[in-house]
């Protein structure tokens, strides 16, 4: 079960789907090169995985992802980033879930949080009549 960053937590689809395999995470070193993350965010992902620990079998390696999950059969949760997409071709899970939106995208404006959210389903499930501001 391929862990990533995005995925941390309990309500992840694959780990979810797969209670019995162990989870791998991958301190994927080119990219943390590449993004510098503060201590404070290294510090929250190392926590977050030692809580997972505790209900869990949970197995954190260094390096590049392909390369230390070379060989692995893994399932995944698909990651909407940039980067998913490429990796996940270099480690070719056997299974990928899929993400839990909140909501599907739409192909709505993306101008403000205010517009996107406008043409969302209601409750009742069509979208809002109301039209967006201009120049927010």
């Amino acid at each position: 079960m391929w862990l990533t960053a995005e995925s941390l937590g309990d309500a992840d689809p694959a780990l979810d789907a797969h209670p019995e395999l162990p989870a791998v995470f991958v301190f994927d070193e080119p990219l943390l090169r590449r993004l510098r993350l503060s201590g404070k965010r290294l510090v929250f992902l190392a926590q977050t995985l030692a809580d997972l620990g505790e209900r869990r079998a949970v197995l954190v390696r260094r390096g590049v992802v392909a390369a230390e999950l070379d060989g692995t059969p893994v399932a995944v949760t698909h990651a909407p980033v940039p980067g998913f997409v490429t990796r996940s071709a270099a480690v070719r899970p056997v299974v990928v879930h899929s993400w839990p939106w909140l909501y599907r995208p739409h192909a709505g404006p993306v101008t403000s949080f205010t517009a996107w959210r406008r043409r969302l389903p209601r409750r009742g499930g069509k979208p809002s009549t109301t039209p967006p501001r201009q120049g927010v």
